[in-house]
């Protein structure tokens, strides 16, 4: 393909290596560009407009103050509680779903252990028909 480049213990050829080095060269140049993105960010997002409404009664200060009075620790634990509850609740049915998708394997499985073994009637889901006692 082309020449090996002297030195070289693992058989690259120039051309190879030259193609490593301008990949590496973008990589990092993708990186700090990245980097760079975000402090602009930072600066244009949280600095600036921080700087230009110094001392002044700004719509954010309103808001801030509205919320403090309406007791943001109440606000905070309550929705707290919420989000909490929304995962547990998901998180209970991506078990009933596991569950119901690995019945079929599991009560084939049991058969050929022991083919006398009788059900617990649980459903597929693995729940107590007629719902929780």
């Amino acid at each position: 393909m082309g020449r090996k480049a002297s030195g070289s213990s693992q058989g690259l050829t120039k051309y190879d290596l030259w193609a490593l080095a301008i990949d590496r060269g973008f990589l990092i140049l993708k990186i700090v560009t990245w980097f760079a993105g975000i402090c602009a960010t930072g600066y244009f997002w949280v600095v600036l407009p921080v700087y230009y409404s110094a001392g002044k009664q700004t719509g954010f200060y309103f808001v801030y103050k509205a919320i403090a009075d309406f007791r943001i620790a109440l606000i905070v634990s309550a929705g707290a509680a919420a989000v909490f509850g929304w995962l547990w609740r998901k998180e209970r049915k991506l078990r009933k779903d596991d569950i119901q998708r690995l019945h079929k394997q599991i009560k084939t499985l049991e058969s050929v252990v022991d083919p006398s073994r009788s059900s617990s009637g649980l459903t597929e889901r693995g729940e107590t028909p007629g719902g929780e006692p």
